[in-house]
């Protein structure tokens, strides 16, 4: 099967291998519950944490790597597919490429991109397939590849050896079209959105058209009738005071023997939203196993948020991690851009590092002598090469093995002896 790419649509040249499976697929992921892609739009909670999430993980350095032996690998950073990961598609950098497909798995469930040479710039892309538009296809029990449906043609098959996609488990995988598309964790939050949503529509109606102040106005049973255009006078007046009157701020002038009661119609303590959106927020991250505590939603201690700063590109952020990668390395194997030896790998470490003056510092008392050369260390203030600076200098006093630490000094030999305490003298 070819595939060709216009305006951004993947186009099937020839869908013979589809066979059967080529069928209308529903685009719809809900039938009731809201599109997952609005409740991201539109619910600031569901946008922080799937936002941190997405941009932790995608802004993590993806390096290419050959297994030399089960102790040893090779770093293959000027590859064509190290090429990839840096720029997966015109336009994009690595970084924004890998937090939109996250992002796709966060909000749908699924991501997906389609593996392709471009010939004319001799390298190799990554192109994304909207998360809205795909399915994972399959048959017999087996996945044997990814539905695409264009704006403008009819549903194709991509087969696995095209594309690479990611999907999360689901209660119910596939039903009898062929298709698994997920369930997406945001139907969760559906009811809690819409309910927020009712509520701000009260706040704004309430701010709209309210009064300015918690009180009703008490005329006397014995003030002079109105007829109706003495009280439509009087009510005029007082909308004049709400939202868009253009008296606001201002106190209407009662007249008559009137008198301003208060009223527990409404308080303005009750306007303060904080509260809504921090439990709002709350739900959201416990919804993504993600702590709360990080983003401010809970309140926490200097030493439990430090142990979460800790956990987070493991316990938290682990499963993302590993799953990201687990998919790049099948779907380019099976795409035969990556070799049997070859695999792709986040590293994590990058993120993990310390201030380099303490990395430093812990390497040197663990190796127990100097670790980088100089050419190493120029290499890092972006400064040119030296030549002769690409031996590591190791003092002569560490090769011996009698000092842990370089920094460290061992006693000369004619000092111990003339040091009365070394013979016990004293």
């Amino acid at each position: 099967m070819g595939y060709g790419i216009r305006d951004g649509d993947v186009i099937a040249l020839d869908n013979e291998k589809a066979g059967a499976l080529t069928m209308s697929v529903p685009l719809m992921d809900y039938q009731a519950g809201g599109d997952p892609a609005d409740l991201w739009a539109t619910q600031p909670a569901i946008r922080t944490v799937t936002g941190e999430i997405a941009r932790e993980v995608g802004s993590i350095p993806i390096h290419h790597y050959r297994r030399t032996s089960d102790t040893d690998r090779e770093r293959l950073a000027a590859s064509p597919v190290a090429a990839m990961l840096r720029a997966p598609a015109p336009g994009y950098g690595g970084a924004r490429w890998f937090e939109q497909v996250l992002l796709d798995l966060a909000i749908h469930d699924r991501w997906a991109a389609l593996v392709d040479y471009d010939a004319a710039a001799g390298r190799l892309h990554l192109l994304r397939l909207p998360a809205h538009r795909v399915a994972v296809a399959v048959s017999g029990g087996r996945r044997v590849g990814v539905w695409w449906h264009p704006y403008d043609a009819e549903p194709v098959v991509i087969p696995l050896d095209r594309v690479v996609f990611d999907i999360a488990p689901s209660a119910m995988p596939y039903n009898d079209t062929g298709l698994d598309r997920g369930n997406s964790r945001l139907r969760t939050l559906s009811d809690l959105a819409a309910e927020l949503d009712v509520v701000g529509d009260w706040r704004r109606q309430v701010v709209k058209n309210g009064g300015r102040i918690p009180a009703v106005i008490e005329r006397p049973v014995d003030a002079p009738k109105w007829d109706d255009t003495a009280f439509q006078r009087f009510k005029s007046g007082i909308d004049s005071y709400k939202l868009g009157g253009g008296n606001e701020g201002g106190f209407p002038i009662l007249e008559d023997g009137m008198k301003l009661r208060a009223a527990d119609v409404f308080k303005p303590s009750e306007f303060d939203t904080a509260a809504i959106r921090n439990l709002t927020l709350i739900e959201a991250c416990l919804l993504y196993h993600y702590p709360p505590e990080l983003l401010g939603a809970r309140e926490g201690t200097y030493s439990n948020i430090d142990a979460f700063r800790e956990m987070k590109y493991g316990d938290v952020l682990g499963s993302w991690i590993v799953n990201l990668e687990q998919a790049l390395n099948v779907g380019l194997l099976g795409a035969g851009v990556l070799r049997a030896d070859e695999y792709i790998e986040l590293n994590v470490d990058a993120r993990l590092r310390g201030s380099f003056d303490a990395e430093a510092k812990s390497l040197a008392q663990a190796t127990g002598r100097p670790w980088m050369t100089t050419a190493e260390a120029r290499a890092r203030k972006n400064l040119p090469y030296v030549a002769g600076t690409d031996e590591l200098v190791t003092p002569l006093n560490v090769l011996v093995g009698d000092v842990a630490n370089p920094h460290d000094t061992a006693p000369d030999e004619a000092d111990r002896d003339d040091d009365p305490k070394a013979d016990g003298a004293g």
